[in-house]
């Protein structure tokens, strides 16, 4: 009796593990969010104006290109699809880093 009851704890000890194991690996893998795309933005300001999200817009305005110049940034791209996402990388940079970023340049 007593061999039987040692048998059916383990075998319930043993399902047990395997669903909590089961478990962890398919909530885990759930909860992954998609990789972020970057987003291009085109700056539309001067020169005080480049860590303003309001100065920056997803349209390109400089069809069909920034012409030349290393004044300002013309276009950036990041990992931010909104205007608040792009106003936390703008806080968190300085216009030298901002600059640097960029892609393209335009003049002042």
């Amino acid at each position: 009796m007593k061999n039987s009851i040692s048998k059916i704890v383990l075998s319930v000890l043993a399902l047990v593990m395997v669903i909590s194991v089961s478990y962890a690996f398919v909530a885990h893998s759930s909860t992954k969010s998609a990789p972020k795309l970057a987003t291009t933005w085109y700056f539309t300001g001067s020169s005080s104006d480049v860590r303003d999200a309001n100065f920056w817009t997803t349209t390109n305005p400089n069809d069909p290109d920034c012409g030349q110049g290393s004044d300002l940034p013309c276009d950036l791209s990041v990992d931010a699809s909104t205007s608040a996402e792009l106003q936390d990388y703008l806080t968190a940079h300085t216009v030298k880093e901002i600059n640097d970023a960029a892609s393209d340049h335009k003049p002042e």
